[in-house]
């Protein structure tokens, strides 16, 4: 959740600049919310053309993204390579990999829109984990 510090009794939120923002019990103090964090769970599925060398590229293209939305990859599953159920792009194969990943809620739809742009990604589908 988010945490913010200082606190008294809340009167409300206003969102100014793109950014919302607690009003407290006094008037003239206002605090900016911490951007909050959620775990994801993310699976890719890669041409089946990249070599090792390729592979390793796009694994660590992948991470790099996260890194640069200041997310955090908490562990990562390789599949290998597998038969897909329709074919994708002319593809009837393609390596599947997993991630589990801790992003800032506000940077996912921009995390998504760079990871359909990275080389070798067939499909991706990026989903929240449940809250336990």
């Amino acid at each position: 959740m988010s945490e913010y510090q200082g606190c008294g009794k809340i009167r409300g939120l206003i969102k100014t600049r793109g950014r919302w923002q607690v009003i407290l019990g006094d008037p003239g103090l206002i605090l900016c919310l911490v951007a909050m964090k959620r775990n994801y769970e993310l699976s890719v599925i890669f041409t089946p053309v990249l070599k090792e060398k390729g592979l390793t590229g796009a694994i660590s293209g992948v991470e790099s993204l996260v890194k640069k939305v200041k997310g955090k990859v908490l562990e990562m599953e390789e599949e290998g390579k597998q038969r897909l159920a329709y074919p994708i792009a002319k593809y009837h194969e393609g390596i599947y990999l997993f991630w589990r990943l801790e992003l800032l809620t506000e940077k996912v739809g921009q995390f998504e829109k760079e990871l359909k742009l990275q080389k070798g990604v067939l499909r991706q589908l990026l989903i929240k984990e449940e809250d336990k």
